[in-house]
């Protein structure tokens, strides 16, 4: 069996998963049962699916990177160069967060969701450095289209 059987393999399995999860979600069933007009708990199967695949794939591109830099030594620098542009961005959206309270018109809801400001700080960052490679990823397919644009 080769690694591309292996490979369609995984993803069938993760695409069957990812509809039951779906499901459930829209079912809003968390698996114990209860069922409310609101019922928050049913997005934590869902949520814990998504952190196995997000660690996964980090794994994975971790791991493929480290084989490539030893498979060819050149690419070192564009690694460094990426891996600096990365942190420059997540530094300056951390600088540019906010930890101020949130302001809601419950009492309660504000005690609950305002008290912990390094979460705050950290979701700011965190939507910031989202923003910011949306806007880096539109602005470079905008760039090639109009480069392949102006080579005809």
């Amino acid at each position: 069996m080769t690694i591309t059987k292996y490979s369609k393999a995984f993803l069938y399995i993760a695409y069957a998963l990812a509809v039951v999860f779906t499901v459930m979600f829209f079912m809003e069933q968390d698996g114990t049962g209860n069922k409310s007009e609101q019922n928050i708990a049913a997005a934590g199967p869902y949520l814990s699916y998504a952190y196995v695949l997000a660690f996964i794939a980090i794994a994975l591109v971790a791991v493929f990177s480290v084989i490539n830099i030893f498979l060819n030594p050149s690419n070192l620098k564009f690694v460094l160069v990426g891996v600096g542009g990365l942190l420059a961005i997540a530094v300056v959206a951390y600088l540019l967060s906010s930890d101020a309270p949130l302001v809601f018109t419950s009492k309660e809801m504000s005690d609950l969701y305002s008290k912990d400001t390094a979460t705050l700080k950290w979701t700011d960052t965190g939507l910031y450095v989202a923003y910011a490679l949306f806007g880096i990823s539109i602005f470079g397919m905008l760039l090639t289209e109009v480069r392949d644009l102006l080579k005809r």
